[in-house]
């Protein structure tokens, strides 16, 4: 008897740990996520108010997809390559950018319990966006007639280095999700301090298929 509870455990055991590889194979994935924007963000408007210049700088919920494919390198440790776009709600258009991530190793734990586990995730690689800010020109300023004339520059596409970051679990061999830091630090953009190098990113949850 004691033997056959024996075979039975390590039929168990057997069986989960192979469970847990498979939330590390090779293959494509998508994924979707929504989350906000934080950092030193784009300006994409200005005021005017009692002859001062107000600016306004890309704020609010975003979205984020991506694609990509992952190679596994042994039971916990998989390679991927990934493309990413965050779409800011508000500004949808003016704002969007577009990361390529080449380089990213993901770690996926032994099994908890079922095909539960949890992984972790380091992607690098370059960035490009849509409008890397404005800024103001050609300002004149006339009190007595109450009248502002002024002009703007727009920042246009500008480049820089991208990341991501993300802990999650795998609820199925298929299905995971995870809490996710999405970022590039663009150059030459127009920012809340001015030109230079701005970073932020957003900040959210992503929910992934692995087919």
């Amino acid at each position: 008897m004691k033997r056959y509870v024996l075979l039975i455990l390590v039929a168990i055991l057997t069986s989960g740990i192979a469970t847990a590889q498979n939330a590390n194979r090779s293959g494509f994935f998508l994924e979707a996520g929504i989350g906000g924007l934080i950092g030193n963000t784009p300006r994409n408007s200005f005021s005017i108010t009692d002859n001062v210049m107000y600016y306004k700088c890309l704020s609010g919920a975003a979205a984020d997809f991506g694609l990509g494919a992952r190679a596994r390198m042994n039971n916990h440790w998989a390679y991927e390559f990934k493309a990413e776009a965050t779409i800011p709600l508000n500004n949808p258009i003016n704002a969007l950018v577009g990361r390529c991530l080449p380089v990213g190793f993901r770690y996926t734990s032994p099994e908890i319990w079922r095909n539960y586990s949890l992984y972790t995730h380091f992607n690098v690689g370059g960035a490009i966006v849509v409008n890397g800010g404005i800024a103001h020109s050609n300002e004149v300023l006339l009190p007595n007639l109450n009248y502002v004339k002024f002009g703007y520059v727009d920042g246009g596409e500008r480049y820089g280095a991208a990341y991501s970051l993300g802990l999650g679990i795998n609820i199925t061999t298929h299905f995971y999700v995870e809490a996710v830091f999405d970022g590039q630090a663009i150059f030459n953009s127009y920012g809340k301090n001015g030109l230079g190098t701005n970073v932020y990113g957003m900040v959210g949850c992503v929910v992934g298929y692995r087919f």
